[in-house]
């Protein structure tokens, strides 16, 4: 009993080992200690839907040598108080297309006897995911990053595929070491959903102060609004304008200008009070160069869409680009024109 017992236990260990390494992807840190000027090469999606070749480095360096360490690891020595290492994605032995993983986990110490600030990011074409520590003296740190808002960091095509790996250290001491101990991709075990994008149009990952709690949100807000503007009592030194009726005085004309008196310029309202310009300048709901997102071919990223068609047709350019902003007007105001109301109100 005591055998089976002990072979049992001896077989679990084993298949568990087993299973975490086809879980876990780990990257050859070898790469960081190439000299500059390699190149690498990894496969890139164009607009045209075709695929075409794009050279990077397979390691930058900023202010910092690298060295192979025990175990695999490597020694990353900073010749200033601050710098970074920039190991390329394919370089590291990962595949380009990070689809199939769900994470992105590192552990890093620190050699020195005072305290340093680290910063592991994956970069993307467009911008990245960091992960910010402080690293006491002969502190380690391991940490893992969800991959589920990588799309963040691409442009409009390849958001699965990253472009390197970027980690960042600082310290008061003009030279300093950090150990890469390991980087390592871990593999999706299940079916979870991609989407990126809550209903509102807000990363639906992340969290701050301030976020909408859902759509219902849009009908309390506006009830909100127009508590607030009815509460507020007409002022009597202001015109209808926002003009200083105790100000200096200047010609009425029926429209806003600007006049000069006494050496100094000022802004006129129509009623002719000078008044002072504190406010958004201008408000605009859909630009089709600027403020629409690309949506069609990568749906799955939005938790939902309306149709192009019916009701909020205002809020898509086409069947391809699409404004949260227009729809979100739409859905709490039911129309534009109830909005400019409200928004000049």
């Amino acid at each position: 009993m005591i055998i089976r017992s002990v072979l049992f236990i001896a077989l679990t260990v084993l298949l568990f080992a087993c299973l975490k390494n086809k879980t876990n992807l780990e990257a050859d840190l070898s790469v960081m200690t190439c000299t500059t000027g390699v190149m690498v090469s990894m496969m890139m999606q164009t607009r045209a839907g075709n695929y075409e070749e794009m050279k990077l480095p397979a390691v930058k360096l900023a202010n910092a040598f690298v060295v192979a360490g025990p175990n695999g690891q490597v020694i990353v020595t900073f010749t200033h108080k601050q710098g970074f290492v920039e190991p390329a994605n394919v370089a590291l032995g990962f595949p380009s297309d990070w689809s199939a993983f769900s994470s992105i986990g590192f552990t890093l110490s620190n050699l020195n006897d005072f305290p340093i600030k680290a910063e592991f990011n994956v970069y993307g074409a467009r911008n990245r995911m960091p992960y910010p520590m402080a690293l006491q003296p002969g502190e380690s740190h391991t940490g893992e990053m969800d991959l589920l808002e990588l799309p963040m960091t691409a442009r409009a095509m390849n958001i699965y595929t990253p472009l390197s790996v970027f980690i960042r250290a600082r310290a008061e001491q003009d030279s300093f070491l950090l150990a890469v101990e390991r980087i390592w991709l871990t593999r999706s075990t299940g079916k979870r959903s991609l989407a990126i994008v809550d209903e509102i149009g807000q990363r639906k990952h992340a969290q701050w102060d301030g976020k909408l709690k859902g759509a219902a949100f849009l009908d309390e807000s506006l009830e909100a609004e127009h508590s607030f503007l009815d509460a507020i009592a007409d002022d009597p030194y202001l015109d209808k304008y926002g003009g200083w009726l105790e100000g200096p005085l200047f010609q009425p004309t029926g429209f806003f200008y600007v006049a000069q008196k006494n050496d100094r310029w000022w802004l006129v309202t129509p009623e002719g009070n000078a008044f002072w310009s504190l406010g958004v300048t201008g408000v605009r709901t859909k630009d089709p160069a600027a403020d629409v997102t690309i949506v069609k071919g990568r749906e799955y990223l939005f938790d939902t869409l309306p149709p192009p068609a019916g009701r909020y047709a205002p809020a898509w350019v086409g069947d391809s680009l699409f404004s949260f902003y227009s729809w979100n007007i739409l859905r709490k105001y039911g129309d534009k024109s109830d909005w400019m109301a409200m928004a000049i109100k």
